[in-house]
């Protein structure tokens, strides 16, 4: 989302969660490896400035070689529809699929 994270890969990520928890790293980080989505959401991801995460370069993610990266298909495929008025934050409607993530962490949902 345009000005939180602008121009973090899961490397950058990595690195500011180590200096910010006091050098916390976890054991295992998932991450998307596909960015195909609707032509209407990919519109909507450009008007608000958003972008999507990468991995990162193999320099960057050298000092979490004890991590473990499980990349997969993650996002779903269909828009978020807020209708929440109380909802003071404006949300992403980029969503990770709740199911495509448990099945690629060997776990079943419903």
């Amino acid at each position: 989302k345009e000005g939180h994270t602008s121009g973090f890969d899961v490397a950058k990520f990595l690195i500011e969660l180590k200096e910010l928890s006091g050098g916390f790293v976890p054991d295992t980080v998932v991450y998307n490896t596909e960015y195909e989505v609707s032509k209407e959401l990919a519109n909507i991801i450009n008007k608000e400035g958003g972008e999507f995460v990468t991995l990162g370069s193999q320099e960057e993610l050298k000092p979490f070689h004890d991590v473990e990266f499980m990349g997969g298909d993650l996002i779903a495929k269909n828009l978020v529809v807020m209708n929440n008025s109380a909802d003071m934050v404006k949300r992403s409607l980029l969503r990770h699929d709740a199911k495509k993530v448990l099945k690629l962490i060997g776990l079943t949902c419903c």
